[in-house]
């Protein structure tokens, strides 16, 4: 495929752009600043279209492709900026919640609290029939839930805990793994046992590519 000097440019632009990115988040003040504005999210409108995007994509996932999810335990690698699938995945009748992020977004924020009540505000239109888990609120998500909630802060390939689940999970996470077979080997030591149920939604699209141009290795 032939490349236009404008197209070359602007490849130019996007690696400089994404190399200067992964620089600053080396610094722990910049990462620290980063971690509180949305990275793949957005701030809450109510829209039902950003609902279903940011807040039920993943339960909605699940339901179709492993069932019912009422007493299990739940592990998404890369929740994103905050905990809004796994709030759904509670709220929904799930035992326990995990989420593995090297670099967790800003979980019980002002921008995550809009999110978090929008969602229990919100339940009844998506999932008339299914009753929100009792004993959980969305105005105390996530600091008064430890017991259900836990925060694996470490990167995605060689993340560690003690605990075991029956569904490991993640969405629009995989196209972004460097190292396919420790990603594998990590699925197997989460899951719990055999019948447990590794789901992974891949987007093959190219990311924040923002300069239009004809390029086989981007898209």
């Amino acid at each position: 495929m032939e490349r236009n000097k404008t197209g070359t440019i602007n490849i130019y632009k996007d690696f400089l752009k994404e190399s200067a990115k992964n620089v600053l988040m080396g610094n722990g003040a910049f990462q620290k600043w980063r971690a509180k504005r949305p990275r793949a999210g957005a701030y809450f409108t109510g829209s039902v279209e950003e609902l279903e995007r940011y807040a039920f994509l993943g339960l909605n996932l699940l339901r179709k492709y492993v069932g019912d999810i009422t007493g299990k335990s739940v592990c998404e690698i890369g929740a994103g900026d905050y905990l809004t699938s796994g709030l759904s995945i509670l709220a929904a009748g799930a035992s326990r919640y995990a989420v593995i992020d090297r670099f967790p977004g800003d979980y019980a924020g002002d921008i995550a609290k809009k999110w978090y009540r929008g969602i229990e505000d919100n339940w009844s239109k998506f999932y008339p029939e299914t009753t929100w888990s009792k004993n959980l609120k969305a105005a105390d998500f996530p600091e008064n839930y430890g017991s259900r909630l836990e925060l694996i802060a470490q990167p995605i390939e060689i993340a560690e805990t003690p605990n075991k689940f029956d569904i490991v999970c993640s969405f629009q996470v995989g196209e972004h793994i460097s190292d396919l077979a420790a990603f594998a080997a990590m699925n197997k030591r989460l899951l719990e046992r055999p019948g447990g149920v590794a789901l992974h939604r891949v987007d093959f699209g190219p990311h924040d590519s923002w300069f239009p141009y004809q390029d086989p290795l981007t898209y």
